[in-house]
């Protein structure tokens, strides 16, 4: 009884993926978000309680990339094509469109099609034990929530903000981040690990500075979080290629 535990945890990431999809393609993105980040939360949940109870199966792991397919590869895309969306709105002030800006809304399916390759890939590469190749698809899928969340969509924003009801912008950072996905960039991964003490240097960094960056920004914070998670893998690559664990 108990191994179906952690892959019944994994259906609730499922369910909060189609309910993202649905509520993205109603129009409210913010509501998307939230079911996102509770997706998140049960991937989260699934694999310690796998570990918990000390069952894992093949079927398990295959269960949990499916789901990931759904709540971080296909909902974050249809958030982002419904941000393009309501962008050229505040832009044109109806939604006849004309020109390139009719494509732009399908600039974000690439994060579907690339999510798909990263998620394939991972599951067949045993290189990506310790050390992840790309960008994982939760941490594109965060940097998507965290827009509805952190921005008020009703109307243009200002300052640094205004970028991200941009319709152009947006469509760019949908094409940057589907090859982030697939790229071969090492990225150190987020689990703890009491002996490796130059992984958790750089986790430290990274704790610290996006809970500095939460409490002044909140939400809109995650971009930037994000940001810094990529600079700061690329300076571990540098500055210490030997660390790098496959």
């Amino acid at each position: 009884m108990k191994r179906h535990i952690p892959n019944g945890i994994t259906i609730l990431n499922l369910l909060c993926g189609v309910m993202a999809c649905i509520t993205a393609l109603d129009g409210n993105p913010k509501v998307a978000a939230l079911y996102i980040a509770a997706g998140a939360v049960f991937d989260l949940l699934d694999g310690m309680v796998a570990r918990m109870l000390g069952v894992s199966s093949p079927i398990g792991k295959q269960l949990d990339s499916l789901a990931d397919m759904v709540t971080f590869g296909v909902a974050p895309a249809l958030i982002a094509r419904e941000l393009i969306i309501l962008s050229l709105y505040l832009k044109n002030g109806d939604l006849v469109l004309e020109g390139f800006q009719m494509i732009l809304p399908y600039a974000s399916f690439i994060m579907v099609a690339c999510s798909a390759l990263r998620l394939a890939k991972f599951n067949l590469d045993e290189e990506q034990a310790v050390d992840f190749k790309g960008l994982p698809t939760p941490a594109n899928a965060l940097f998507w929530l965290s827009i509805p969340l952190g921005v008020h969509l009703t109307e243009v924003a200002s300052g640094p903000l205004v970028l991200l009801l941009n319709p152009y912008v947006l469509a760019f950072f949908s094409l940057f981040m589907g090859a982030l996905l697939v790229s071969r960039i090492p990225l150190f991964s987020l689990k703890m690990d009491r002996l490796d003490r130059s992984r958790q240097t750089w986790q430290i960094i990274l704790i610290l500075a996006a809970a500095a960056l939460f409490a002044f920004l909140q939400v809109a914070a995650l971009p930037l979080i994000i940001a810094l998670y990529l600079l700061l893998s690329i300076i571990r690559n540098r500055v210490t290629p030997h660390e790098i664990q496959s």
